[in-house]
């Protein structure tokens, strides 16, 4: 069972860094957007 669970955990790590590099690219856009204002 753990291992079965590992497997699933891998690629939902990838998805979750994958995500919160695009969330801080969003956020970082969006406050040069906000302080050029």
């Amino acid at each position: 069972m753990t291992v079965r669970r590992r497997k699933m955990q891998i690629p939902y790590l990838i998805l979750r860094s994958e995500l919160m590099s695009k969330a801080k690219e969003a956020d970082r856009r969006h406050r040069s957007i906000r302080s050029s204002a």
